[in-house]
């Protein structure tokens, strides 16, 4: 591949939000919707961006970011839950969370999330290699 074929591969790879990543803490958008790349202009983030403006648009009203970080979090745990239970979690996904979080003191939701992650890459991890070992 060409250095421009290649500069236009990467520009594809942006502009479809292929760097986004469901933990807003891990995001290079972090969770503010939009990342600002090295390319010199903004990328809509995929998993974080619904309802929040593009930086430059001066006639949107005032986002409740608050909200929209709770918003986001909540989902990005119910996309963990979701991951892990597809790779064989079974049980109580919040109470495994709540176990794996024993000794912190009041979890943030980016905690809970920051575990749910965990425990998803965990069992999705067990997954493969199980698969590995049937083939």
């Amino acid at each position: 591949m060409g250095q421009s074929m290649a500069a236009k591969q990467q520009f594809l790879d942006l502009t479809r939000g292929l760097w986004a990543e469901v933990n807003p803490a891990k995001c290079p958008c972090k969770g503010q919707g939009w990342w600002f790349a090295w390319v010199g202009r903004y990328f809509r983030c995929p998993y974080h961006s619904q309802g929040v403006p593009h930086p430059d648009d001066t006639d949107a009203g005032p986002v409740d970011m608050v909200t929209h970080r709770l918003r986001i979090l909540r989902e990005a745990y119910r996309t963990f839950r979701a991951e892990a239970h597809k790779a064989g979690f079974l049980g109580d996904f919040k109470a495994a969370c709540r176990r794996d979080l024993q000794g912190v003191v009041n979890p943030s939701p980016q905690q809970w999330v920051d575990m749910a992650e965990e425990i998803a890459a965990r069992h999705t991890e067990v997954r493969q290699r199980r698969l590995k070992l049937v083939r």
